[in-house]
């Protein structure tokens, strides 16, 4: 099998998954026992074989997030949500800086 499929695959589905790293480490550990299972039943199983049983990474990670208690998944909105304001507004801070220095310099 390719590996190198497989791990565009799980790149692309932890885009979906919105928890945190350790319930992504459980659904990569889920889906790499499935993929073993699916080649001890083929041996001359293909990827795209795989995918179509399994299913694309948006809709694994999403049955995945089905899961989840509904609270894991809310505690890690809000957390990201409150990661994302806070470098909005150091960039802010941060321009604002640079443009004052910029004038400060313009104007000595």
């Amino acid at each position: 099998m390719n590996d190198r499929k497989w791990k565009q695959y799980f790149r692309q589905a932890r885009k979906y998954l919105y928890c945190d790293t350790f319930q992504k480490e459980i659904f990569e550990k889920q889906i790499r026992t499935a993929i073993v299972d699916l080649q001890n039943e083929n041996p001359m199983i293909s990827y795209e074989e795989c995918i179509a049983i399994i299913g694309e990474p948006q809709d694994a990670a999403r049955s995945f997030l089905d899961t989840l208690p509904e609270d894991v998944v809310a505690i890690y909105h809000r957390k990201k949500r409150c990661r994302t304001w806070l470098l909005r507004i150091g960039g802010a801070v941060l321009i604002g800086i640079l443009a004052f220095s910029v004038f400060y310099m313009w104007k000595s």
